[in-house]
């Protein structure tokens, strides 16, 4: 019995005499417990150094590459003469700060290297990625589960992210990120072949806060779709479709969308009879102005109107409003961007009717269908919109050019034609357009 408590004091004081760098999620360093304050002793410059050297440790780091490092073009021999007197002040620093006695920096042979032989050092990354080798090594299936959360667990993030810039941290950040997707792709694999998507969902959201990347997208839409939360889904679907359009300009994938779709058809509803299905689906009649929907609903309730053309004597059609920049090109990614955008849906809104739908199209276009009208009677409309937004517009180097298009009906041979085929996605032709086909050019400004 003594002899055991004798071996678990000598245990915990080898512990004890560990330094532990944290480099995953930020720069922190902790000896005994407590932490080692170096902000202030140390200028970024030495920072950086002492980072350098722990990382290197065991191999080491020629004195040419530090140079280049730390000072890039500078005069060689003066450059050389700083990097001295930064090493003998970062020997002291260290000290002062907490650290035990010691040399903890050595040079032989132009090679400078981390030496602290009579302290232990625990590097973050190190213990990261001996846990991932370990994890992946495993055979059996619910221990490789436990090691691969853990793997998780450790990682805290970005490799030093306010040094992310730099080479060598930029090489070492992709390294370990993407040892945190392999560790997080097969504990998913594993996870969902063991039914457990209560238990993966946590992993996915938490890697989402640092990568809000469409592949864990995809697998967090997977948990919930599993774990029958479809109402959940549908809504976080909608948030991320419309943060892509309105951040990036970009539609969802093809692989999300069909995602979408199949969730939307699982939502169960607890009405059972027409008429509270009749009233849950009657539109609120206090709402004016052009009807919203996402871009996905918009091809649906499109292709469906191009059915009905082809059966009754209905008219539509489509138009697409850009925001282009004052020599006539598509306006990219401006700081006046998002404000025109608004004024746009806010013109198209007033100037178009409840029965007309549009949806956002890229990051700075607009979709409208327009029915029950003629052509005369579209760009009446459309022209209605540009003047709207002309009016409200402060930004005047920008403009609005809109193309409009008749909804193309499906009839006759086309129609029997089609029986039976797969429909072909809607596609808004870029081609140039022709000769009295609807197009209209913004009017000159100054």
């Amino acid at each position: 019995m003594e002899n055991t408590k004798v071996h678990d004091d000598l245990h915990t004081e080898v512990m004890e005499n560990v330094i532990h760098i944290q480099m995953l999620g930020g720069f922190n360093m902790t000896y005994r417990g407590q932490p080692v304050m170096l902000g202030k002793s140390l200028s970024s410059k030495m920072l950086h150094l002492l980072m350098l050297l722990i990382y290197s440790r065991g191999e080491g780091i020629r004195r040419t590459r530090l140079l280049e490092q730390l000072y890039g073009d500078s005069d060689t021999e003066q450059a050389a003469n700083s990097l001295r007197a930064m090493i003998f002040r970062l020997r002291k620093s260290l000290i002062a700060a907490g650290l035990p006695d010691g040399e903890y920096i050595s040079t032989k042979g132009g090679v400078y290297m981390w030496t602290a032989e009579h302290v232990d050092v625990e590097l973050d990354v190190e213990v990261f990625q001996k846990q991932v080798m370990a994890a992946l090594e495993e055979k059996e299936p619910l221990k490789e589960v436990e090691l691969l959360e853990e793997a998780c667990g450790l990682y805290k993030g970005e490799f030093l992210p306010l040094m992310i810039a730099d080479d060598w941290v930029s090489a070492a950040n992709w390294k370990y990120q993407e040892l945190y997707f392999k560790v997080l792709r097969e504990l998913a694999r594993l996870l969902k072949k063991q039914n457990r998507y209560e238990e993966l969902l946590p992993y996915c959201e938490q890697a989402l806060s640092r990568y809000p990347y469409e592949e864990w997208q995809l697998v967090k839409l997977e948990c919930l779709t599993a774990m029958k939360e479809y109402q959940t889904a549908v809504e976080y679907y909608e948030q991320i479709a419309k943060e892509s359009q309105q951040e990036y300009g970009i539609r969802m994938s093809d692989e999300m969308m069909e995602h979408y779709r199949a969730i939307r058809n699982m939502i169960q509803y607890e009405m059972n009879n027409i008429e509270e299905i009749q009233q849950h689906l009657r539109p609120d009649p206090n709402v004016f102005g052009a009807t919203r929907c996402d871009y996905l609903t918009f091809i649906d309730i499109y292709r469906y109107i191009v059915w009905v053309l082809g059966r009754e004597d209905t008219r539509a059609h489509l138009v697409l409003f850009t925001l282009i920049d004052r020599e006539g090109e598509p306006l990219e990614s401006s700081e006046q961007l998002e404000e025109v955008r608004q004024r746009l849906e806010r013109a198209i809104i007033r100037s178009v009717r409840r029965s007309d739908l549009y949806t956002r199209y890229g990051k700075n276009q607009f979709l409208v269908l327009v029915t029950s009208t003629d052509q005369k009677g579209c760009h009446i409309a459309a022209d209605r919109v540009c003047k709207n937004f002309r009016a409200a517009n402060r930004r005047k180097k920008i403009n609005v050019y809109y193309a409009c298009r008749p909804a193309l009906a499906v009839v006759g041979d086309s129609l029997k034609k089609n029986m039976g085929k797969n429909v072909k996605e809607l596609e808004i032709s870029e081609e140039p357009a022709a000769e009295n086909a609807g197009e209209h050019a913004p009017e000159n400004e100054s």
